[in-house]
């Protein structure tokens, strides 16, 4: 009984070892798609609720609520400034044409509201059904959180070691993984991207992953994902990625004993 729980306890402690010292590429195994195109949407209204497109002639001709403005990578939601207070008479979000590439990192941005998880949708509707991707919602719940508990336990060897040193870049902490300590909102989100990996995706969404993250712990996040070679497209109510002002502050701030986590 002693020798098992001795071999038990070398095996948690190489692998949190493993993780914590691995400082490789996470994105190894993964290529981006053969595609040019993984996701598009023409010009008009998505309808919130519905996420029902209309035209480009009543995109032009009918005040919405919201406006998405598309200057390269960087896509934003805003209010409409020609409704000045008014109720719309279509509540929605109006669109350019949209259209993510095989390689393109695209951040989502806008106040909480105003359509960016509507935007999302509609633009995951457009997906090629064999296309290997990952999505990681906002919300998650206690569903989400056993099925991915559940699939970190059943990993073995190198697969289970690549999590945990992806979750460790991440700057979270593995040994709280080993111990079966539950994780928080942030560090589920974290762990679903790792376990994520596993599958090779060619597309990554994620919506407000930045929510219940430290500064530090969004700034890793942000680093990491900007190395993934395949498509992205980020949802926040923050500037995504964070500007370099908020990087230089993590990377200036006082290391503490052992990783944080959020």
């Amino acid at each position: 009984m002693n020798k098992r729980l001795e071999r038990a306890q070398r095996t948690l402690d190489s692998l949190t070892v493993a993780a914590k010292r691995y400082d490789g590429d996470i994105w190894i195994d993964i290529r981006p798609s053969n595609r040019k195109e993984l996701l598009h949407l023409t010009e008009g209204i998505i309808i919130f609720g519905s996420g029902r497109m209309t035209s480009s002639n009543d995109a032009a001709r009918t005040p919405t609520q919201s406006i998405l403005h598309a200057d390269g990578h960087q896509w934003k939601v805003a209010h409409n400034p020609g409704m000045s207070g008014e109720k719309p008479r279509m509540p929605g979000v109006a669109i350019p044409k949209l259209s993510i590439g095989q390689q393109d990192h695209i951040g989502l941005t806008g106040a909480n509201g105003l359509g960016k998880t509507t935007v999302m949708n509609a633009l995951l509707d457009s997906m090629p059904e064999d296309l290997p991707h990952l999505i990681v919602q906002q919300q998650t719940g206690e569903a989400a959180l056993s099925q991915t508990m559940r699939r970190l336990a059943a990993l073995q060897g190198k697969e289970r070691s690549q999590v945990l040193a992806a979750f460790a870049q991440l700057n979270a902490d593995p040994d709280k993984l080993l111990s079966n300590e539950a994780p928080s909102p942030g560090e589920l989100r974290k762990l679903m991207l790792c376990l994520g990996i596993l599958d090779r995706p060619q597309l990554i969404v994620m919506d407000e992953p930045a929510n219940y993250l430290d500064l530090e712990s969004k700034v890793a996040l942000a680093r990491c994902l900007a190395d993934y070679p395949g498509a992205l497209v980020v949802a926040s109510h923050d500037e995504w990625p964070p500007p370099s002002s908020q990087i230089s502050q993590a990377m200036t701030m006082p290391s503490k004993a052992g990783l944080r986590s959020a």
